[in-house]
């Protein structure tokens, strides 16, 4: 399996919402943060690039449902 490539993603913690366009580079990231700053004085907007990724391929069961007549529990 291939290393994934980082990315940057800009923060700001009284976000109403969560960040949601990845940064290829810092420098572009580094841009869009001073960008958002000069926009909204007194806000702060942080710079992250992603270092780790986790994840899990097989589903997890939740909750087994008791075995109905016609196999639909609903």
């Amino acid at each position: 399996m291939s290393k994934p490539a980082s990315f940057f993603i800009v923060w700001n913690p009284e976000g109403h919402r969560p960040p949601r366009y990845r940064h290829e580079e810092f420098a572009r990231a580094e841009r869009e943060a001073k960008r958002l700053a000069a926009e909204q004085p007194g806000q702060q907007f942080f710079v992250m690039e992603a270092r780790v990724m986790a994840t899990r391929p097989d589903p997890v069961v939740l909750q087994e449902f008791e075995n109905y007549e016609d196999g639909i529990p609903f």
